[in-house]
């Protein structure tokens, strides 16, 4: 018996899937929690990077043309590994901006930047 070949649903469920992504890391809720419908890996090797792009563009383009302001602090996780946690968002002496955070490598902190 020959095993399927993973590929991307078509564009409707492709979008639920997306968005179930998308979902999931903005409320911090662990995949395996899913319970294989569909598989955490199908998640993360089809979903993960295009959610990570859209976040990234999302941000720069709220922040272009603006002098920003970032916040960096390191801490250790339950295991001992270290974490760093980036918060950034725009100055701006007329309104309140909104800022973004999150849990970031340096390879993140690098993108950011460039």
């Amino acid at each position: 018996m020959k095993q399927a070949l993973l590929s991307v649903p078509n564009k409707p469920e492709s979008n639920f899937y997306e968005d179930l992504c998308t979902s999931m890391i903005a409320a911090n809720i662990p995949w395996y929690k899913l319970q294989h419908i569909p598989d955490e890996s199908t998640l993360r090797k089809n979903y993960l990077q295009p959610c990570y792009i859209q976040a990234i563009e999302h941000i720069r383009k709220s922040l272009e043309d603006s002098f920003i302001w970032i916040v960096v602090d390191e801490t250790t996780d339950i295991n001992g590994h270290y974490v760093a946690n980036l918060l950034v968002g725009a100055l701006n002496c007329d309104k309140l901006s909104r800022s973004f955070s999150g849990q970031v490598g340096t390879a993140l902190l690098a993108f950011l930047i460039k």
